[in-house]
């Protein structure tokens, strides 16, 4: 069973994924994480109609698509080796450093693997800059660790339609307590209204120690 197993990975790592196989996935929500489609607005690539079927917004041609993609996996998934021959260099160099001992002709061919990756990255990347990259990074490991973003893709938060909107405001202000409790709420958000139990928690303690300081 483990041996057939493994026989379908193989055979997978081989095909290559799904996403790997379609063209302009960074385009499409279903190849990309739940985090990130929130962040994409691709409606328009293959043109907009109204109900009559008249064309508003021409339909992206193959070179501002490809374009396009590159940008989502690079702004958006924070992807640079999103090339076949970049991560082609890539495995290589890789194999290269996983040798114990480097000889003469490893360092040689690490070398020209590594040129040949920087000529494939400016002909094909839009981000080449290391610093630009790192913010590109950090800002995927911001939207990864978002709460919203996280509580949304996990289910425990919905979009609410203008109607559910309405109802929930009308049942909470119709009843006097809850909008008493909800003004309150407000003004100690703002620093207007500082509760009784925290307006004695950051009060000092009146020591001897303060008391002869007010003495004096």
């Amino acid at each position: 069973m483990k041996q057939k197993d493994k026989t379908k990975k193989d055979q997978k790592g081989k095909k290559g994924s799904r996403r790997s196989r379609a063209e302009f996935a960074a385009l499409q929500p279903q190849f990309n994480l739940r985090t990130r489609q929130d962040y994409m607005d691709t409606e328009y690539i293959n043109g907009v109609y109204d109900d009559e079927g008249n064309e508003l917004i021409r339909p992206l041609n193959y070179e501002e698509k490809t374009f396009l993609n590159t940008f989502y996996e690079e702004v958006v998934g924070a992807n640079f080796i999103h090339d076949a021959e970049l991560r082609r260099f890539k495995r290589e160099m890789e194999k290269i450093k996983e040798k114990e001992e480097l000889t003469d002709q490893d360092a040689q061919q690490l070398m020209h693997l590594q040129l040949m990756y920087c000529q494939r990255a400016d002909e094909v990347l839009i981000y080449t800059d290391q610093e630009d990259q790192n913010a590109l990074y950090g800002e995927n490991n911001a939207r990864n660790r978002c709460i919203f973003n996280i509580h949304k893709t996990t289910g425990f938060m919905e979009e609410l339609s203008e109607e559910s909107f309405d109802e929930i405001h009308a049942n909470v202000y119709s009843d006097p307590e809850n909008s008493e409790r909800l003004i309150l709420s407000r003004a100690r958000l703002d620093g207007i209204i500082i509760p009784e139990k925290e307006r004695k928690v950051n009060e000092k303690p009146k020591t001897k120690l303060r008391k002869k300081e007010l003495k004096e």
